[in-house]
């Protein structure tokens, strides 16, 4: 049975843009050049935001027991499982139905990683310090990993830094959401977000149905949960917003993109007894936007060191 929209007229109005080209060879390269990364100011809100090309809209939800635990919704073949009080729920997120609970069981965390590995194999990506972002690559015996490049960062946040074509975002306690190239760590942009972004950040490669390029973005829940972000990927604005209301509580974990047009999010009520599973649609709405960003003042500077 399809729950009637439990967030009213609230919706995520995205601005987007072509992917960015895929990642360059760059084994070996330091990042130890003459590269001045303050010259880089921090992006501000766009006003992009006034003139929405595309919505996030709640397409359903599905009541769920609660306290939920700390985690992501995990996709296994074409279902969803998610933990619960009182065991693990599943179900089919793009289906008309009831979540089968299975009492006593837990969600599989998968394999433990050093690190995300991105577009290439050969390289990862770490902030487990609070302090850096550190990038590796496999030395040439292909048994270990070499450090590729480092940026200090206080407050970065420790969870895996996301690759996405040719630039590797994370968040931090300053506030920003940052994006840095890949191949060497030189900023491309930080971009205030408002609160801090700590949570892991999740991307989308959406499509327009009348053109065939995909387009890059990140997501984002922001601390204390309440509020769920969007980033153009490609000129690093911000260009959506969602704020939950004390009746609708917070979310859980991280957004998870499950097709190029559906994103599941888990929202856990303060009543602890309460939560659901939040599955929304993303719609085009109008022309693909075009237009430099607009400069505010520069965020403190991710600091590169040499390996």
């Amino acid at each position: 049975m399809r729950c009637p929209p439990a967030f009213g007229a609230a919706a995520l109005s995205l601005a987007l843009v072509g992917a960015a080209p895929a990642i360059a060879q760059s084994v070996g390269i330091r990042n130890d050049d003459p590269f001045d990364v303050s010259s880089l100011p921090a992006l501000d809100a766009s006003p992009e935001l006034d003139r929405p090309r595309f919505e996030l809209v709640l397409l359903n939800e599905y009541p769920l027991p609660g306290p939920l635990p700390d985690q992501t919704p995990r996709r296994v073949g074409e279902r969803l499982e998610l933990g619960v009080r009182g065991g693990l729920a599943r179900l089919d997120p793009l289906a008309d139905g009831t979540p089968e609970i299975v009492a006593d069981a837990a969600p599989d965390s998968g394999a433990a990683s050093g690190g995300g590995t991105g577009p290439e194999p050969h390289r990862r990506y770490s902030s487990s310090d609070g302090r850096s972002v550190v990038a590796e690559r496999r030395c040439r015996s292909g048994r270990s990993w070499c450090r590729d490049w480092r940026l200090k960062i206080a407050g970065v946040s420790p969870a895996t830094p996301i690759a996405v074509d040719d630039r590797v975002c994370f968040g931090a306690a300053d506030n920003r959401i940052y994006c840095v190239h890949a191949s060497n760590g030189h900023r491309v942009f930080a971009v205030d977000v408002g609160a801090r972004a700590m949570r892991p950040l999740t991307a989308i490669s959406a499509q327009r149905p009348e053109d065939p390029s995909p387009i890059a973005l990140i997501l984002a829940i922001l601390e204390p949960g309440t509020r769920l972000v969007g980033i153009d990927l490609r000129e690093g604005r911000e260009v959506s917003r969602v704020d939950l209301s004390d009746s609708q509580g917070y979310f859980i974990g991280q957004p998870l993109a499950w097709d190029n047009q559906t994103i599941l999010t888990a929202r856990q009520n303060y009543e602890r007894a309460s939560a659901a599973l939040v599955v929304w649609r993303l719609v085009a709405k109008g022309p693909h936007p075009r237009g430099d960003a607009t400069p505010v003042s520069p965020a403190p500077k991710p600091t590169p060191d040499p390996p």
